[in-house]
């Protein structure tokens, strides 16, 4: 695998390999689980120091796992105001019905790149793009760029409409139409949603994106741009992502492998 001698010393492979020493790789396991405990509202942090809780903060962890994650013990939400339709890509290729004058139609988009993370929404009135940070991952970026959507929406308080929200990221429409949440972003995105489905048939539905709709190609663009806008306030934007930290985990075991 490595093309090294077998008298290479293991501590050489591990860092061809990018492994970690197995105590490096035990504690690191051992700050996820209180990690875990601490967002489950199991830790006491009031207990007087030791070297368990000791492995609760570290200098270089803080900074990520203090920012507040966006996991959540999981929640069943049944009571759901809006629909979500996933259509084949068959089905849009034959066209979908054109509206009639009741209808609203909006698209959503998100996106992330070098310069940060943004959010953007279209609609035949309006353009909104925002700024995310550096923090958010796209599945976020989509979903608040939903939130944005439907925020706007109640602002203007339509009444007996039918409103179709547009967005090419199935991830978001899967994670709102499941009846298990376990992210604090998809159920603030839920609540808006009844809110606006409270007084209007509300759809989310699934376009493919890149693939010449014009209204995905215009919020992609205003999600671009929001990437490269600095947003107002202090990171993170969003809670942080179980990904996110998950990543933070993985450069602090490495780190640490290499200092040592």
């Amino acid at each position: 695998m490595t093309g090294a001698f077998r008298t290479t010393p293991t501590a050489a492979v591990e860092i061809i390999l990018g492994i970690p020493p197995l105590h490096i790789a035990i504690e690191t396991e051992a700050r996820k689980a209180l990690h875990r405990l601490a967002i489950a509202g199991l830790w006491d942090e009031t207990r007087p120091p030791s070297k368990h809780t000791n492995l609760a903060s570290h200098k270089d962890l803080d900074l990520i796992t203090n920012m507040g994650c966006d996991k959540i013990p999981p929640r069943f939400v049944f009571d759901k105001r809006f629909r979500v339709s996933i259509p084949s890509r068959d089905e849009w290729k034959r066209g979908p019905k054109p509206p009639d004058e009741n209808t609203l139609i909006w698209y959503t988009d998100g996106s992330k790149m070098e310069s940060g993370t943004g959010a953007g929404v279209y609609s035949k009135d309006t353009k909104l793009s925002e700024g995310m940070g550096k923090l958010a991952t796209v599945f976020q970026a989509e979903t608040y760029a939903i939130i944005m959507c439907a925020l706007k929406n109640v602002e203007t308080a339509p009444k007996k409409r039918n409103i179709y929200i547009l967005s090419d990221s199935q991830a978001a429409l899967k994670a709102l139409a499941s009846v298990r949440i376990e992210s604090k972003l998809v159920l603030n995105a839920i609540h808006v949603l009844n809110r606006l489905g409270q007084f209007n048939k509300v759809t989310l539905m699934w376009v493919p994106g890149h693939t010449g709709v014009e209204g995905n190609e215009i919020a992609d663009s205003l999600a671009r741009k929001g990437s490269e806008t600095t947003p107002i306030g202090p990171e993170p934007f969003v809670p942080i992502s179980k990904s996110t930290i998950h990543t933070a985990f993985r450069k602090y075991a490495v780190n640490k492998h290499l200092t040592e």
